[in-house]
C-alpha cells in the first residue's frame, strides 16, 4: 500500500505564521516526503476562509513539482467552475 500526505495549508490564528514562511515550510515538507519515498503529496482547494486554506492548488502543486523528484503530486478537489476552459482564447495553455 502506498501512502501520501494531504496538505490544506490552513494557517489558523492560534499559531499563525507569516504566509511566506508558511508556504516555504510546506514546500520543505514536500521535499521531505519525496526524500523519504512516501507515495505522494495532495493539495485541496478552498476559498473564502479566514485561515487561508489554499485557493490555488495548481500553483502550489507546480511549486512542489519544482522541488521534488519522484513523489506523485495531485489535487484532492479542484473547482472547475472557477477556471476558464483551456480552449478559451483568453486563457493561454501555459497558465492552466
Amino acid at each position: 500500500m502506498e501512502s501520501g500526505i494531504l496538505f490544506d495549508l490552513r494557517n489558523p490564528e492560534a499559531w499563525h505564521r507569516p504566509w511566506a514562511d508558511h508556504y516555504a515550510r510546506s514546500l520543505e515538507w514536500c521535499e521531505e516526503v519525496d526524500r523519504r519515498g512516501i507515495g505522494g503529496v495532495w493539495f485541496t482547494e478552498h476559498h473564502l476562509f479566514e485561515d487561508g486554506y489554499l485557493p490555488q492548488p495548481l500553483v502550489f502543486a507546480a511549486a512542489a513539482a519544482a522541488r521534488t523528484r519522484d513523489c506523485r503530486i495531485g489535487t484532492a478537489v479542484i473547482l472547475p467552475n472557477l477556471r476558464r476552459p483551456p480552449s478559451s482564447p483568453r486563457t493561454p495553455r501555459s497558465s492552466i
